[in-house]
């Protein structure tokens, strides 16, 4: 986005994809500073984020309906295509070109980690997981509605290196009030960065903590000033900056870690919902807790799973049928090297380590 702001208001500068890979880079340098020195406000912020989000989405889909020229209902539902996939069928195209999809909704167990550091999160966590989902929902349903009856030519939209910013500008015909809806647009997206950096170091902190990585007492190490695991978060900086490097060659990079990402979380979900699918159906007695689906849980439980298969299937598939080196999908073999990498490291020492911990879930809850 902030290649785009640039290229609104001169010629572009043909700097080459560096400018944009030593961009990521220095935007992950401060929201790491952001994360390091001002997490005492890391709550008020989040707060002031979910509000912007709401108020902001309104004016741009307002703005969409109202000024853009509007798509045709048969050609938007029932004119397909792979977009020079060359699959043979367009049902085929459309699963594998999920995997970004799938991505996007990566992580929203995340929460759970930091369940410490809230009060009564037997409670707030889980019905916080499930109401943020509900209440994101519909909104994110219209935001894609709204963008796809309005997006104009489609075949000038992926010709162009920024997309959205081109449908804003075919769609207010003013540089300046383009460059003004842009920044908006960039702002939210600096909001997620925060979250997702925050997300990011958190979590990798508890896995340190519970000791389910190398070096964990290093990860898991707190800052005596700061009250912050800096460590973790030096770590999620620098993971943030190879991978901007990785990709700087190709965009099958990009596309081989967003499939590994998407793999790795849809593995661990399906074995756990596996194992929880198991005890309900066996009856064996789960732990006792103040919030539950109730009776829907079982069926819950098993959709969540096939979903969480189906999504492991298609994140190995590559992004076009006539496979080559350059645009292949590596996940599958990065995959197998984390499965036995993790494999020897728990025969190895971990199975020897107490994983995990153990605590007192609220006033209410049992020791777990």
């Amino acid at each position: 986005m902030g290649q785009a702001l640039i290229d609104l208001q001169a010629r572009p500068t043909g700097t080459g994809t560096w400018f944009f890979h030593l961009t990521v880079i220095a935007v992950a340098i401060l929201l790491s500073c952001f994360n390091a020195f001002a997490a005492g406000h890391l709550s008020i912020a989040e707060g002031v984020f979910a509000i912007c989000h709401v108020f902001v989405l309104v004016p741009i889909l307002a703005s969409l309906w109202v000024l853009a020229d509007k798509g045709d209902f048969h050609y938007i539902f029932f004119k397909l295509t792979d977009n020079g996939g060359g699959w043979p069928y367009t049902g085929l195209s459309a699963c594998v070109g999920q995997l970004t999809s799938m991505f996007i909704m990566l992580g929203s167990d995340a929460m759970v980690y930091i369940s410490e550091e809230v009060e009564e999160a037997e409670f707030i966590v889980p019905s916080s997981m499930v109401w943020s989902y509900l209440a994101n929902l519909p909104m994110t349903f219209a935001l894609l509605v709204t963008y796809i009856y309005n997006v104009g030519d489609l075949r000038e939209v992926v010709r162009s290196p920024h997309p959205l910013v081109h449908v804003f500008e075919t769609m207010l015909d003013s540089r300046n009030a383009t460059i003004a809806f842009s920044v908006i647009v960039m702002g939210l997206l600096i909001m997620i960065a925060v979250s997702t950096m925050v997300a990011t170091s958190r979590h990798l902190f508890s896995f340190g903590r519970d000791r389910a990585l190398l070096f964990a007492p290093f990860i898991s190490h707190v800052h005596p000033s700061l009250k912050v695991p800096l460590n973790a978060i030096l770590l999620t900086l620098f993971t943030t900056s190879i991978i901007s490097l990785c990709t700087m060659g190709t965009v099958s990079t990009l596309h081989t870690i967003l499939g590994l990402s998407t793999s790795c979380f849809m593995a661990s979900y399906s074995v756990s919902i596996g194992c929880l699918i198991r005890k309900r159906w066996i009856g064996e007695e789960l732990p006792t807790c103040r919030w539950s689906l109730g009776r829907a849980g079982l069926w819950v439980n098993v959709l969540g799973w096939m979903y969480a298969v189906w999504a492991l299937f298609w994140s190995f598939w590559p992004t076009r049928y006539a496979i080559q080196p350059s645009n292949a999908n590596w996940a599958i073999v990065f995959f197998g090297w984390t499965v036995v990498a993790a494999s020897a490291l728990f025969l190895g020492a971990a199975r020897r380590e107490r994983m995990g911990r153990r605590g007192t879930m609220g006033r209410r809850g049992k020791s777990i």
